[in-house]
């Protein structure tokens, strides 16, 4: 046994062998689960656990748009099953596109799952989740990813399971596999060895209090020799050959936990079987070119990348269609299918080549991280363009929302016209999550300020029925009714 990229440990040697277990079997993993079943919905409340990368309007209409593209005018309905919903804000922000959007909806009924009953809890209780539920279109069930083989539906009481599958069956997996489990391997010199991880010292599970971070240290690595009939399925081992043979030295990861998932998942589906999934992630096998073992990022939870070459391996092994981006600067968003027809193929890759490499989530995110640094000196057409651009982001309308009041003065007739509809059409797609960022009020305000009185009265009594009574905004809702009334209501 040898050492491979060991990080340094202080203190004297321990006079016994570390333990030495796969990645997949360390007890973070253990850990990871028992904080979020503790935390619940305030790992996003506080943006502890980052999320709006992958949660963000502009991402959710990103996946309505390839779901109305493959599935519009589709003979019976198709299940899309949503695999750690956590806030349910992209849920939210997909469900009103879906369902609220122009054009008919498409024959879709839409399954949030999470691992966290409290989740689960607080998505049910939602009110803004209610007309869904009510007409049908939303449902809930609890799934482990790493374990669960069927679902079990609480609102109709529907079980989808490999004795009765769905027809067909979509898959939506967004900041979910990273957090799965993954084992580590490395090649050198056309020899493919395992890297284990040092289980001695790690924290294990129960550790922490509520409103703790997640603390994992670094994890500390020893390599061995790997037999080519690593695991039981041939599939599995056949990825290991291909980068025993591919791969000149360097170190990589095969998400085991993913691919677990998605093959339960496939039972579950009589028919076509489609994965939308983005991520911090590789998607080319060169990727992995002399690089060193990775260590968890940590982020109030933690989280590896994901090797989706590996999964779009597996799945064009399996006979399925693999669309991963030609280049991507933050997160991946790619596109798994098993047993479309042709048709359907065709149909996946010129949206997904539309949506995604044309211009998608990914390309959103590295304009909206410019934006942060640079709103200030833009004006208020620019302004109004990304906010366009974004769909209304609430988050971007927050960021610059002093800047946009301060701009009003020299807004035309037409700009005027169209922040007002902007702001309404923010709202729509909005779930509030109990945040102390009071976007009511801010809605309100901009609102006021464009002479939309009428409009902007609600909003500053929801602002008062959630924050509680600030004079400011008492005194804005009463200026407002009163210059509704002189203008007539309006």
């Amino acid at each position: 046994m040898s050492s491979v990229a060991v990080k340094a440990q202080s203190g004297a040697p321990s006079a016994f062998p570390r333990a030495l277990l796969p990645l997949s079997k360390a007890p973070i993993w253990a850990l990871q689960r028992h904080y979020f079943d503790r935390t619940g919905i305030a790992a996003w409340r506080g943006n502890i656990v980052p999320s709006y990368v992958t949660t963000n309007p502009f991402c959710a209409g990103t996946y309505a748009e390839m779901l109305r593209d493959l599935f519009a005018g589709q003979d019976g309905p198709v299940d899309v099953v949503e695999l750690g919903a956590g806030s349910g804000r992209f849920a939210y922000a997909l469900l009103t596109r879906l369902f609220e959007g122009e054009g008919p909806p498409p024959p879709l009924r839409y399954i949030m799952t999470d691992v966290s009953e409290a989740n689960i809890a607080f998505w049910r209780a939602h009110p803004d989740f209610a007309r869904f539920i009510a007409a049908g279109r939303l449902d809930f069930a609890r799934f482990d990813v790493e374990t669960g083989d069927e679902l079990v539906l609480q609102v109709s009481g529907r079980r989808l399971r490999p004795d009765a599958p769905a027809a067909t069956l979509a898959v939506i997996a967004n900041y979910v596999f990273d957090g799965t489990t993954q084992d580590l391997f490395a090649v050198a010199a056309g020899e493919l060895t395992e890297l284990l991880v040092e289980a001695d010292g790690l924290p294990m599970p129960g550790a922490g209090r509520e409103g703790e971070d997640l603390e994992v240290p670094a994890l500390a690595y020893r390599s061995m020799p790997c037999p080519p009939d690593r695991y039981a399925d041939p599939a599995w081992n056949g990825l290991l050959e291909r980068y025993r043979k591919a791969l000149g030295q360097g170190a990589f990861l095969l998400p085991g936990g993913a691919l677990a998932c998605l093959s339960r998942l496939r039972r579950l589906s009589a028919g076509a079987f489609v994965t939308l999934t983005c991520d911090r992630g590789r998607t080319r096998l060169e990727d992995y070119e002399a690089e060193p073992p990775p260590q968890p990022l940590s982020h109030g939870s933690f989280s590896f990348e994901v090797n989706y070459d590996a999964l779009a391996g597996w799945t064009r092994a399996s006979g399925g269609l693999a669309l991963l981006p030609e280049a991507h600067a933050s997160i991946a968003v790619a596109a798994l299918a098993l047993g479309l027809d042709a048709a359907g193929e065709r149909r996946l890759a010129e949206s997904y080549r539309r949506h995604v490499r044309t211009f998608g989530p990914d390309d959103f995110f590295v304009l909206k991280q410019a934006f942060d640094r640079d709103w200030e000196t833009m004006n208020l057409r620019q302004l109004i363009a990304f906010l366009r651009l974004s769909a209304w982001d609430p988050t971007v309308f927050t960021i610059c929302y002093d800047g946009l009041v301060t701009r009003l003065a020299d807004a035309t007739v037409r700009e005027r016209r169209t922040l007002t509809e902007g702001v309404k059409a923010m709202w729509k797609h909005y779930l509030h999550l109990g945040e102390d960022v009071d976007l009511a009020f801010r809605a309100g305000g901009l609102l006021a300020g464009l002479g939309a009185f009428a409009d902007a009265i609600p909003f500053f009594e929801l602002s008062l029925k959630r924050h509680g009574k600030d004079p400011s905004t008492r005194k804005n809702l009463a200026y407002c009714r009163r210059r509704a009334a002189e203008n007539g209501g309006c």
